[in-house]
């Protein structure tokens, strides 16, 4: 990566800055994170409809699924888009190939930081709290390139002064795609009503 030849200014932003760049961004590279989406959401839809259908198991068991494989969606995300940011291109294949490369760093820290916050956040942390501290992982191992548990040091540094900041902005941000995903759903219920 070029540090010095970014595409896009790495600066802080607002919330709104940062929900703009996002839409901004994705429409730009529609292609290649819908194609990413595909990769990673229709197997695991195959998956969820043959355990509903054939072993009749509960739609929990889906969002189970669903909740162990949204951290590889995220983290391919983070790896095209994070090199795509300084120059590199952002490629569905090239972006695979960057996780393949680094898989097992990243199935040990991502699957193993959302069964930790599942599995404590009910009794003793709330997950907001747990998601915003650990929410840089893929950054961290993708992008920062760390190694062994060098991603807790660099996520306290990331954290000091700016953790309640994150935290506000985790809860807007969510507001957000709340709204977002509500609107959808009236839209998609009143359309097929017509």
């Amino acid at each position: 990566m070029k540090l010095d030849g970014a595409t896009i200014a790495i600066e802080p932003r607002s919330v709104g800055a940062c929900v703009d760049l996002a839409v901004l961004f994705t429409g730009a590279h529609a292609g290649q994170v819908l194609g990413l989406t595909l990769v990673f959401g229709v197997p695991v839809c195959l998956v969820t409809y043959a355990l509903v259908d054939r072993l009749e198991a509960s739609l929990y068991t889906g969002l189970i699924l669903f909740f162990a494989a949204s951290p590889f969606l995220g983290a391919a995300l983070v790896a095209g888009a994070g090199h795509r940011v300084f120059g590199d291109p952002f490629t569905v294949w090239g972006t695979l190939r960057m996780l393949l490369s680094q898989f097992f760093r990243i199935v040990f820290s991502l699957l193993l930081a959302r069964i930790v916050i599942a599995a404590t956040s009910p009794c003793l942390v709330p997950v907001p709290f747990l998601a915003v501290r650990y929410g840089f992982l893929a950054e961290i191992i993708l992008l920062e390139q760390s190694r062994g548990f060098q991603f807790e040091r660099r996520t306290s540094d990331l954290m000091r002064g700016t953790f309640f900041d994150l935290l506000l902005r985790f809860f807007v941000v969510n507001g957000f795609y709340l709204c977002i995903a509500m609107s959808l759903f009236t839209l998609i219920d009143l359309t097929s009503g017509v």
